[in-house]
């Protein structure tokens, strides 16, 4: 898993923190490093975070598709974990 550095200019987010935090836990490599058109394209699978969305996978980029052009495995089980994180910590 590649995620573009803070330093160049993406917004820190506490969700894409989370999604780093739960790479760590599941022994998830990943890396933070300047991600390229190129890179993505040949991507396995592209997901964006976002505190409402979790983990969005992308299917398509520049009108092609995107891996198997859906969500892929690590996007769905990271976004079933955001789930499982928010549920446990902001049950009353």
């Amino acid at each position: 898993m590649l995620t573009p550095p803070v330093d160049c200019g993406i917004l820190e987010g506490v969700t894409r923190a989370l999604v780093l935090e739960l790479a760590a836990e599941s022994n998830l490599p990943c890396a933070e490093q300047m991600v390229s058109p190129r890179d993505l394209m040949g991507a396995d699978e592209v997901f964006l975070t976002n505190t409402s969305w979790g983990a969005l996978p992308v299917g398509r980029l520049d009108g092609k598709p995107v891996g198997g052009g859906a969500a892929g495995p690590v996007a769905l089980e990271l976004g079933r974990r955001i789930a499982e994180r928010v549920d446990k910590e902001c049950s009353i």
